[in-house]
């Protein structure tokens, strides 16, 4: 099979035969935790950069004081 980019090699197929395929809601299903999961940890980040310190707070993690 030629591909786009022109390869004539098949493709090799990594899933066990045996192992029963997931269904297209199970896939989708999968796609959207990832998706989530990934937009919530960048959402995460961002608000982690607009944390406002003040004085207080630097008190509090200085253990001399």
């Amino acid at each position: 099979m030629i591909s786009l980019f022109g390869s004539n090699k098949e493709p090799e197929n990594t899933e066990d035969p045996d192992a029963p395929k997931s269904g297209f809601f199970s896939r989708m299903k999968q796609a959207v935790t990832r998706t989530r999961e990934s937009f919530s940890s960048k959402i995460e980040g961002i608000v982690a950069l607009t944390r406002v310190v003040d004085e207080a707070a630097l008190e509090d993690l200085n253990p001399l004081s």
